[in-house]
């Protein structure tokens, strides 16, 4: 027997959530840390960046990872996104990640008791994250790509939007869990990664930023956190 030929079959998905609804509209006021809980030696701080716009600096010298979490602890099932504004010019070719990462395991009561010069204790479960790293990896080759998560990690290039992400200016990254459990990233409102697999919805989720940044500030400045779906952006797979 034979096969006559291939067919190719393709399908556009919809994504429907609850509406979206905002949770934090974070503009790093001198109360941010009544919202954040902090970890790390040197200890994470807000300083003023590009334009006199405020923004978080984790301060991560490379010895481990100096990270803020915020405080309340947040459901996914109907969907949950971030849209933040990063300023980033990296300095050296290691130690250097800006992070934001919806991931489950945290334990605040263990976090807040860590020491703050080893690596944290119960600051969550990255393998079971959905969330986003610039530089993607170490090296000069590094700044190109944007590193991604949701379960497995990969990373994708930025092409030409690179020479926004190393200027040092500010520029925008959105990071939606789909009600379906996929992850979804945009770069300046473009679609740059939508995973194909899903990860668990069930149980808490925690938002986390930061990571390292030695002898550079790769800042975190205003955000938005909101549940549900945002629909100013289609989430469907990016185009190669």
């Amino acid at each position: 027997s034979s096969l006559a030929g291939w067919r190719k079959v393709s399908r556009r998905l919809s994504v429907r959530g609850v509406p979206a609804v905002t949770l934090l509209d974070e503009r790093w006021d001198d109360r941010w840390r009544a919202r954040w809980i902090t970890f790390g030696d040197p200890s994470p701080d807000v300083v003023t960046g590009p334009g006199g716009v405020r923004g978080f600096w984790n301060r991560g010298d490379g010895t481990f990872p100096n990270v803020a979490i915020l405080r309340r602890a947040l459901d996914a099932h109907g969907g949950l996104g971030i849209e933040a504004r990063l300023a980033t010019a990296p300095q050296r070719e290691q130690w250097q990640r800006a992070r934001i990462l919806f991931l489950p395991g945290v334990d605040t009561a263990a976090l807040k008791a860590s020491d703050q010069k080893k690596a944290p204790v119960g600051a969550g479960v990255v393998s079971a994250a959905c969330g986003m790293t610039y530089p993607a990896e170490d090296g000069r080759a590094g700044a190109a790509g944007l590193g991604v998560v949701a379960g497995g990690s990969q990373v994708v290039a930025l092409g030409r939007t690179a020479d926004t992400t190393t200027s040092g200016e500010w520029w925008t990254v959105r990071v939606q869990i789909l009600p379906d459990g996929r992850c979804g990233v945009a770069v300046n409102g473009r679609v740059v990664w939508l995973s194909d697999d899903p990860i668990d919805l069930d149980g808490t989720f925690w938002l986390r930023l930061g990571e390292q940044s030695a002898d550079s500030r790769l800042l975190h400045g205003p955000m938005r956190l909101w549940t549900g779906v945002r629909t100013d952006i289609d989430w469907q797979p990016p185009r190669p």
